[in-house]
């Protein structure tokens, strides 16, 4: 019995040390789970002066080196480009890329989203999300400039950035590494079979819970890894208008075009007028006529003459 008490007692004070997150000493714990990211992958920093100030200074390896870094930190990118195409180009544009992703293969890219708006029109728009590893996001966005000359278009707008993962990514991982500890000690605490049926439930209630806390930090630490692993990249396609296309009678073609939709504007605001004004017309015809009341009454006051004074004379 004091075996099982005090095995018990044990496991739930590591419990208690996985729960806490806050530690400094959380920050040199080993990311065993974390699988190494491709040689030229964004975590490779271009600046040596990071890349020697990050690397240990023992011999010794450690195993953060093998996880995605960039100057010792785990970080998640995100390109955002914003295209200026014909607008009769831009859906094939727009496919073209997206067949570039899909040929890729999903472990190199995915195609999270697509759609386009106002085809065939002067306001067409479209966008395409993409996920991708660094081996092939780094090539496509170098060449996107040079690739973007056989449709006429250009990259006017562009936009790179960075969140930065280390501190989620170390604390998940230490907890997960508490809470797989604490359920091996649980697991043996149920195969020694030692003590009485009340404290064996209270220990599977316990192995229950750990067990569904690890299975969420392994499920948030691989969403983060690749979140770092894979960079996201949003494409933007707008419309730019031909020169040709462009007529002096445009305004005036457009003018009779909305026509009958600037009526309709027109009548449906007179309505919308109507159903304020109304309830309250009573009112202001009241008051309108109290109002000239009051100033008629008060004019003829002031136009009526005052008698003049009568003075009597004597006779001479």
């Amino acid at each position: 019995m004091m075996k099982l008490n005090a095995i018990f007692f044990a496991a739930c004070m590591l419990s208690l040390a996985g729960c806490g997150g806050s530690e400094p000493d959380r920050d040199v714990r080993a990311l065993e789970r974390i699988s190494p990211a491709p040689p030229s992958s964004y975590a490779v920093t271009e600046d040596s002066a990071l890349d020697s100030s990050a690397s240990p200074s023992s011999g010794s390896v450690s195993s953060t080196d093998s996880v995605p870094q960039r100057a010792g930190r785990f970080l998640a990118y995100t390109h955002n480009r914003t295209i200026s195409v014909p607008t009769d180009r831009l859906r094939d544009l727009l496919e073209t890329h997206m067949t570039q992703c899909e040929d890729a293969g999903p472990e190199n890219c995915l195609v999270t989203s697509s759609n386009v708006y106002g085809l065939e029109t002067d306001y067409a728009s479209g966008n395409l999300a993409l996920k991708a590893s660094p081996e092939w996001a780094i090539p496509f966005l170098e060449g996107l400039p040079e690739s973007l000359g056989e449709f006429s278009s250009s990259v006017y707008a562009s936009s790179t950035s960075t969140v930065d993962l280390t501190a989620q990514i170390i604390d998940t991982d230490a907890r997960l590494a508490a809470q797989t500890t604490l359920r091996d000690r649980l697991q043996q605490l149920l195969e020694s079979r030692e003590g009485d049926l009340g404290e064996l439930l209270s220990v599977e209630r316990e192995l229950a819970r750990v067990q569904s806390e690890l299975d969420s930090y392994e499920s948030q630490l691989a969403n983060l890894r690749q979140r770092v692993s894979m960079s996201d990249i949003n494409l933007s396609y707008e419309a730019r208008v031909s020169p040709t296309s462009q007529s002096v009678w445009r305004p005036v073609t457009e003018a009779f075009g909305d026509f009958f939709r600037n009526v309709a504007f027109a009548l449906s605001s007179i309505v919308t007028i109507l159903a304020f004004v109304l309830p309250w017309l009573p009112v202001i015809v009241g008051l309108i006529w109290l109002f000239m009341f009051l100033f008629r009454k008060a004019f003829r006051k002031k136009k009526t003459p005052e008698a003049p004074a009568t003075t009597e004379k004597g006779d001479a």
